[in-house]
């Protein structure tokens, strides 16, 4: 695991490689979108995914931001508060990662009936 460089004044910072480029390609971007977005070349942008180049401090800020998600995540840091959510006793014996692990072989339809139950407002009408 790589953390924050201080060697100049450009802060700069190894981000976790696979989750930048998984995070990308689960929004459906390229690398030149993300690069437009930061304003960078896509290389220099492609550069930061393969890890031969450091993200500035700035491209993490935006990325976090533009994707909603923590640079913590960005960089592959656990979330402290997330797993002790996890591990917290859901359903009887069981810990909510437990319960979560579950839901995986559920078909899509399944798992959408299973958030209904669990928050019904946020959900479109069910189509049977």
């Amino acid at each position: 695991m790589h953390y924050l460089c201080t060697t100049d004044s450009n802060q700069r910072i190894h981000a976790d490689t696979e989750r930048l480029k998984s995070i990308r390609k689960s929004r459906h971007l390229t690398q030149r979108e993300v690069a437009d977005l930061l304003h960078i070349r896509q290389q220099v942008y492609s550069k930061y995914e393969c890890g031969k180049l450091e993200l500035p401090i700035r491209h993490l800020v935006s990325l976090a931001k533009y994707y909603g998600v923590s640079s913590d995540r960005l960089l592959g840091l656990p979330n402290s508060r997330d797993e002790e959510m996890l591990n917290l006793p859901f359903a009887g014996d069981l810990s909510l990662r437990e319960v979560l692990h579950g839901l995986t072989g559920l078909s899509e339809h399944d798992r959408f009936l299973v958030f209904y139950l669990l928050k019904p407002d946020e959900c479109p009408k069910l189509s049977c």
